[in-house]
């Protein structure tokens, strides 16, 4: 079949520019007019966002700064004392102006604090997701070269995971953490676990192999592993004929068998009874057994009586890396001279078959290399690498190694890896560091890559402080101001949202993140307590007000109005009739199409509230346009983009790179104060996207390409057009995934929507996805083809409809498109059109 554009005009000519359409010559069109982006005006370009956030701390030290639910507040003067504690203690270890400073946290107050703690040193901050496997982490900190990470204990083994597999040695401080101890491991439950396992009549099932289907471990290559692991023992203390062993983690005996009569003593120590008991049996008279956990091996082994301590398939285990370093630590000091700690069967991360996100502890080879500094003991470790035949698949490519302290080794200094907050509080003595100017770093926020390598987006205090007080002045941001934080750390619109709330002496409310994808509880929130600002993505927003528009909805505001929890009254205005109106004064939407439903169902819920829908891109610095949403223009496909804020210019040019006319779309760039640096570690792409501003005149200031088309439009605003790579090709049609979800948008009972792909086996498919709220009748799937054919050609049509109360959300506030897909790929819902 030839192919055909889907958005080309019938009869419109192949080689006719897109700033052109049949029967229109361009010479006659009239093009956008200067003043459009005469937008340059003054702002304080020569202070960073940290000195506008020390004025409020000088002007109102008790006011609220972040607000975290059941009246439990903490103060600008508090944020600003623990984030000078985490500066100086940063600043301590030699993180300043031109350093990336990770930050893997949940929304909470240890994010907020991070954010400005690292910020105070000088540093730039990265943004990590909670939500993020290792794998994605390792990317940023690769490229970053970040060595230091703030985060959760929770996360701690995860960041070192990441940080292994980014080949740095990434170390961590735990502000949740009050001291630095072992990951904690719920010994009884893992007791009882194994109980199980070692009631079993096979021995080597009751020692833990092929518990899993599709094992296949053979009784022969069984045999291999136990004796490669008593040659391992018997071999690590060659000045000692029969040596005293010490086996961590023992099981039912297997390995204990393999040594009878072949050590001196025998130890097993393991936190199962049952495996204990049928140990003994295997190990003969002699032995000792020990039902305690790993970490408590020091308490149970008396130092230097042992001349072999070994961990066999245990430290795979093991809750996290603190954990392991307090095993090998304790297995060292119960060394006797000569003696060596013998691990065996450890799991490389790169191991094929299972990923670091498996839920067995990975350790690199190399990570051994760095053990001395971590322990703070000189030790030696020699890596066996397996070989030869006789292994079965899952324990073929693993390792392992032998440890022996190195006495007359030069010491190495002690490293921790992690740092709890007592090591912060250790360092209030230490200089605070400067902190950083307009003309540095402030954050890198990575973002999905063509390739599928993440880029890092590098933006200055300068841009940002521009767009910050450009809200604030403009939409009145101040002190009285409560916004309910729900976007992730890693979406831009969160530097706002943190940074330019504080900024403006205002307060954040941070939600758990158990509650950010519950829009029942968000609403419940936002009407109970005095929430005055909303800045999310049009979804998040979307999941929301799918409550607000249930039957009985509206009663939840009246409801609510007695008190927030902490004895403030939630409203601040009251209806003809004496009843109360939710607080909610400000609604910034961005990120993603704003539904034309959905600004009517926010006002219809909020009086006050005042909506925004904004736009640009993460590199043009949070914000670049605006557009304030009052009546909806039934004529409209869309809320239109706006007009370029403060100090943005926006261009709508053609192939040639030329200005196109007002009406006629082309490709998107954006200019001025706001536009990033580029992308961190990348310089090709950078001189690709960002070049001088030679449309302007400006040669000295950067023009972003942004990849999007749009219009000008008669009125001086934008209309968004969609992706330059937005299109998808079915059935030989080039078709504008844009186009499909405007005539979507047109459908009766449809309040928001999305189109997105579904790879199929005969080539991909179109998946449209319709959100009806509470609309009643609500359209089915059969009513939307039905509209959609009226209003679209056959080869356009999706070959799904989902029609869902309201869309899913993703970690960013954004429409979840690949969820979308899987939906539409389950059995039940693969309806053909």
């Amino acid at each position: 079949m030839a192919e055909q554009r889907a958005d080309q005009p019938a009869g419109q000519p192949a080689e006719q520019s897109a700033g052109q359409s049949a029967g229109q010559p361009t010479e006659s069109w009239e093009p956008p007019p200067a003043e459009w982006n005469d937008t340059a005006r003054p702002f304080e370009d020569q202070v960073s966002m940290i000195d506008l956030i020390e004025r409020r701390v000088r002007e109102s030290p008790d006011a609220p700064a972040v607000r975290l639910g059941e009246g439990e507040v903490r103060t600008y003067a508090q944020l600003w004392a623990d984030s000078g504690l985490l500066a100086r203690f940063l600043a301590g270890h030699g993180v300043g102006r031109g350093a990336f400073v990770g930050i893997l946290h949940e929304n909470s107050w240890d994010s907020v604090l991070a954010v400005v703690g690292v910020l105070r040193t000088g540093a730039a901050y990265v943004p990590l997701d909670a939500r993020w496997p290792a794998t994605r982490i390792a990317a940023p900190l690769r490229q970053s070269g970040i060595d230091w990470l703030v985060t959760g204990h929770a996360l701690a083994r995860r960041a070192e995971e990441a940080g292994q597999l980014a080949g740095s040695g990434v170390r961590l401080v735990c502000t949740d953490l009050r001291a630095a101890a072992p990951d904690p491991l719920d010994t009884e439950t893992v007791g009882l676990l194994w109980d199980t396992v070692a009631e079993d009549e096979d021995l080597a099932r009751a020692s833990g192999f092929n518990q899993n289907p599709g094992d296949g471990i053979s009784a022969a290559q069984i045999d291999t592993y136990v004796s490669h692991v008593r040659d391992l023992v018997l071999s690590a203390a060659p000045t000692v004929e029969l040596p005293r062993v010490v086996e961590v983690g023992c099981g039912a005996g297997l390995i204990a068998g393999a040594l009878r009569d072949r050590v001196a003593g025998y130890t097993g120590v393991d936190v199962s009874a049952v495996a204990l008991e049928r140990a003994g049996r295997e190990a003969g008279e002699g032995a000792r057994f020990v039902r305690a956990a790993a970490a408590d091996l020091g308490r149970v082994v008396a130092p230097a009586s042992a001349d072999v301590v070994l961990l066999a398939s245990v430290a795979q285990f093991f809750p996290g890396f603190e954990y392991l370093r307090s095993v090998l630590r304790d297995a060292v000091g119960a060394l006797a001279p000569g003696g060596a700690v013998v691990l065996a069967d450890l799991a490389d991360l790169g191991e094929p078959g299972e990923g670091p996100d498996s839920g067995h502890l990975r350790v690199p080879a190399e990570w051994f290399g760095h053990l001395s500094a971590q322990l703070g003991l000189p030790v030696r470790a020699e890596i066996h690498r397996r070989g030869g035949d006789g292994w079965p698949p899952v324990l073929r490519d693993r390792y392992d190694v032998v440890l022996r302290l190195a006495p007359h080794d030069t010491p190495t200094p002690y490293t921790p890896v992690i740092s709890a907050w007592s090591d912060v509080e250790e360092a209030h003595a230490l200089p605070l560091p400067a902190g950083p100017g307009a003309d540095d770093t402030a954050y890198v926020i990575f973002t999905s890559g063509s390739t599928g390598v993440p880029k890092g987006v590098s933006v200055r205090h300068r841009s940002a402080v521009n767009v910050i007080q450009w809200v604030n002045e403009t939409y009145a941001v101040g002190p009285d101001d409560c916004l309910l934080w729900v976007t992730a750390l890693t979406f831009d619109l969160s530097v706002y949202d943190l940074l330019g709330v504080l900024a403006a002496g205002a307060s954040l409310r941070v939600v758990p993140a158990a509650e950010l994808s519950d829009g029942e509880r968000l609403l419940d929130i936002m009407l109970r307590e005095p929430i005055t600002f909303w800045d999310s993505a049009p979804a998040a927003l979307g999941m929301v007000m799918s409550f607000a528009d249930e039957p009985g909805g509206t009663d939840r505001a009246s409801e609510a109005s007695a008190t927030d929890g902490t004895g403030t009254t939630s409203a601040t205005g009251t209806t003809a009739d004496g009843g109360s109106v939710p607080s909610l004064r400000l609604v910034f939407l961005s990120g993603d199409w704003v539904p034309l439903a959905l600004p009517g169902r926010v006002r219809a819920r909020f009086p006050r509230a005042h909506v925004v829908a904004l736009g640009g891109a993460t590199e043009a610095t949070i914000w670049s346009n605006h557009f304030d949403v009052g009546e909806i223009d039934p004529a409209w496909t869309s809320v239109p983009y706006g007009k370029p804020i403060q100090n943005a210019r926006y261009y709508v040019l053609d192939g040639d790179r030329k200005p196109c006319p007002i009406g006629v779309e082309g490709d998107l760039h954006i200019a001025g104060v706001v536009v990033a640096d580029g992308y961190v570690g990348d310089p090709e792409l950078t001189a690709a996207k960002f070049t001088a501003d030679t449309v302007g005149g400006l040669a000295d200031e950067s023009m972003y390409a942004t990849g999007d088309r749009a219009r000008w439009m008669a009125d001086g605003n934008l209309e968004f057009r969609g992706r330059r790579d937005d299109q998808v090709k079915v059935r030989g049609y080039r078709i504008e995934l844009g186009e499909v979800l405007a005539a979507l948008r047109q459908v009766p009972g449809v309040v928001d929507c999305a189109v997105t792909t579904l790879r199929g086996d005969d080539g991909p498919q179109i998946v449209a996805a319709v959100a009806v709220g509470g609309s009643e009748p609500s359209p089915g799937g059969g009513f939307v083809r039905r509209h959609l054919a009226q209003n679209l050609p056959s080869y356009m049509l999706p070959e799904h409809v989902l029609v869902l109360p309201a869309l899913p959300v993703g970690p960013t506030g954004k429409v979840d498109r690949e969820r979308l897909a899987r939906l539409a790929a389950r059995p039940r819902n693969r309806r053909r059109t």
